[in-house]
């Protein structure tokens, strides 16, 4: 006798019967926020619950390769943490002056100044490439300090070392000779930027002639001047705007010289 499958209505979920239903995995922005989120430091030491809130308290927002993302002065109400692509961080002046601080950063947060004191954003953060920024309502953060107030550690801890760097450029550009200031520059980016390359360490982000003479203070002539010295002695190579540090024993022995002159 022939037997036929008997159709089941039973209408009952999965979960009645024991098995547990996997959640839905997050796609797209939301996705995004997550990950850039679970990654950025200093708040990927924060409990996993804290950062997922916080990503879903979070947006997306995009900028094209030469975009001014954040003004000097701009009033925010979130912090942004660059998910995708390279920022420059300058300060400029009426006359067309600028004073940049850094290039690269991807994974940084931006804002947190603003966070604890409550006035305007301390400096320029222009897009050098295309970039995804995650935008972190100040709301959502305080939320998370608030219910565990010891993570306001984990700022301050991050807010010691940009001043730290940034007493450095200051006192390398009020009394260091340019040759000091820049193998102090790019091996300030070799930390935040740098991947190995063989034995050599190569800088990520895409330097223009005029974004080293901005580092360190000086004209983009000056600047490939003092870059092609560099590369003569073996210290860099400089290939289209790309740099790689062949020789860190010898940029850091310059960094720390006080005596370094400009080339014949």
């Amino acid at each position: 006798m022939r037997r036929t499958a008997k159709l089941s209505t039973d209408q009952s979920s999965p979960t009645e019967h024991g098995l547990r239903r996997e959640p839905a995995r997050k796609t797209g922005d939301a996705a995004l926020c997550e990950r850039a989120i679970a990654v950025a430091k200093p708040i990927d030491v924060w409990p996993a619950d804290a950062l997922r809130r916080l990503a879903a308290a979070s947006h997306v927002k995009r900028f094209r390769r030469g975009g001014r993302m954040i003004s000097c002065g701009d009033r925010i109400d979130a912090a942004w943490l660059i998910a995708q692509g390279d920022v420059e961080v300058c300060i400029s002046g009426p006359d067309g002056r600028q004073f940049t601080f850094a290039l690269g950063w991807q994974g940084a947060i931006f804002g947190m100044l603003v966070l604890f004191d409550g006035r305007g954003m301390p400096h320029d953060l222009n897009a050098l490439s295309d970039v995804t920024a995650v935008k972190m309502p100040f709301r959502a953060i305080e939320a998370e300090l608030a219910a565990a107030p010891h993570l306001w550690k984990t700022l301050a801890y991050d807010m010691a070392w940009r001043f730290r760097n940034l007493f450095e450029i200051v006192n390398g550009h009020a009394l260091d000779p340019v040759p000091v200031r820049l193998a102090n520059a790019l091996l300030r980016l070799a930390r935040t930027e740098g991947e190995p390359a063989g034995e050599s360490l190569a800088i990520k982000v895409r330097l223009s002639q005029q974004s080293v003479g901005d580092l360190i203070g000086v004209s983009r002539q000056t600047a490939m001047l003092h870059l092609h010295d560099m590369q003569e002695r073996g210290l860099i190579s400089w290939r289209y705007g790309r740099a790689t540090l062949l020789d860190m024993a010898g940029l850091q022995a310059l960094a720390a010289s006080q005596g370094a002159t400009r080339p014949d």
